[in-house]
């Protein structure tokens, strides 16, 4: 993820909760495992209308696993928030993001919502319907 863009999407979710900007420093960064500190034993991630990344895993080994094969297989990303929504233990993330496939070089355009569920302050769920544009 580009630094700049990083940044912003870290500042964008700040008030949502104490573990979502950490989580997303982390994958910006690069440190996958760092990311699953802030997830619960038994989280879900579920990604909907994105081919190269659909799927759903369960546990924070497979889905530590499943960050670090999606992020690992973009560059020249420039994630943007349009809209947080914060209610309770549910965050709600409207994005639009660009970037490149690093395997083979092929732009990519998406919106998305994503729902992010938290449990005893640790992530415990989050829910991806992607549009790609």
């Amino acid at each position: 993820m580009i630094p700049e863009y990083a940044e912003r999407v870290i500042a964008d979710v700040a008030d949502t909760s104490t573990v979502l900007p950490a989580v997303i420093a982390a994958i910006a960064a690069g440190k996958y495992k760092e990311a699953g500190d802030f997830m619960t034993e038994d989280v879900i991630l579920d990604i909907k209308g994105f081919d190269r990344m659909n799927g759903r895993w369960h546990g924070r080994e497979a889905v530590v696993a499943a960050i670090a094969r999606n992020f690992g297989m973009v560059q020249d990303q420039r994630p943007v928030i349009d809209a947080t929504i914060h209610s309770g233990y549910t965050t709600a993330l409207l994005f639009h993001e660009t970037g490149i496939f690093a395997g083979d070089g092929e732009p990519y355009s998406i919106r998305a919502v994503m729902w992010v569920t938290y449990d005893n302050g640790l992530i415990h769920r989050v829910d991806e319907i992607v549009a790609v544009a």
